[in-house]
């Protein structure tokens, strides 16, 4: 509901006027595919996003169930978002979106792990988040503070949406760049999109690099067939504000928490992303069950 976007919003606007960002034009030598392409000029409003340019399809490459590898534009605005442990080594353990140069939008879930610590690292613009392969253009930075939504209680499974602040703002890129919100109460669309590092079906381990999927949006009517208020954390039943999306295959599962559910509209002859939901929950993945989003 665009109501349960209001926090972000507001938080977004109080930290604008020290915000500035411009994405600077592809070189030349990245290859283009000419479906799709990003490309932007400044930005200097919430509102201005939409008349941003994207095209998000490249050639090669470089955990959603049955997922096929993502393009590394494709998702210029995903973060794996992790825990550092005592040997220095990361946990990456959930997914973000970046709505700005220095705030993430994830899952509120993911605000602590099971020992209640909370994440203190993101990376973008990578694919390969377990190798140094494609690290041409990824950028790591710490998180400095996790604002969940204020009616979000971890023993239940709504509102589940949270901003993360990163040190310092990201720089810009045609790998790296903030997504648009869509805002309006309803999600009228065919079809919609999400990524992640996590597990690549049902027993099955994470995968090292991204994945995406093609989901169909389900209504909550019929979504509450799979989800009843007999569930753990949903008492209340399914909420105006969770959106449900799946397929007979492919699905989002652990490990891909928090990460974008976007679709791709056409705005002066560009594909520009727009962020619907945040990978909330969901049963077993892979099993032609849908999943649950936080809108």
């Amino acid at each position: 509901m665009a109501c349960d976007w209001a926090l972000l919003v507001v938080l977004i606007v109080a930290v604008l006027p020290y915000c500035t960002c411009k994405l600077y034009p592809i070189r030349p030598r990245l290859p283009e595919d000419e479906m799709d392409m990003m490309l932007a000029n400044d930005r200097i409003s919430l509102n201005d996003c939409h008349t941003r340019n994207w095209k998000d399809g490249f050639e090669g490459l470089v955990a959603p169930a049955y997922g096929n590898p993502a393009l590394l534009r494709e998702f210029a605005h995903i973060a794996a978002i992790g825990w550092t442990g005592a040997d220095g080594k990361v946990n990456w353990g959930c997914g973000g979106s970046l709505i700005w140069e220095n705030f993430i939008l994830t899952a509120a879930h993911c605000a602590a792990n099971d020992e209640d610590v909370p994440p203190d690292v993101a990376r973008m613009g990578d694919l390969n988040i377990y190798s140094d392969d494609d690290d041409e253009f990824p950028q790591q930075l710490r998180i400095v503070k996790v604002i969940r939504h204020q009616q979000h209680r971890f023993s239940a499974k709504y509102y589940d949406v949270a901003l993360m602040q990163l040190e310092k703002n990201i720089t810009v890129h045609e790998t790296v760049a903030p997504a648009c919100l869509w805002l309006d109460d309803e999600v009228r669309f065919p079809k919609l999109y999400a990524a992640g590092w996590g597990r690549t079906g049902f027993g099955e381990d994470k995968t090292n690099i991204l994945l995406k999927v093609d989901l169909t949006p389900m209504n909550n009517t019929q979504c509450s067939k799979f989800y009843t208020s007999s569930e753990r954390g949903l008492r209340n039943g399914l909420h105006a504000h969770h959106l449900c999306a799946g397929d007979e295959k492919m699905d989002t599962c652990p490990g891909d928490s928090g990460g974008p559910l976007h679709v791709k509209l056409l705005h002066n002859a560009k594909m520009t992303p727009f962020l619907v939901g945040v990978t909330s929950f969901g049963k077993p993945c892979g099993q032609a069950n849908p999943g649950v989003y936080a809108r």
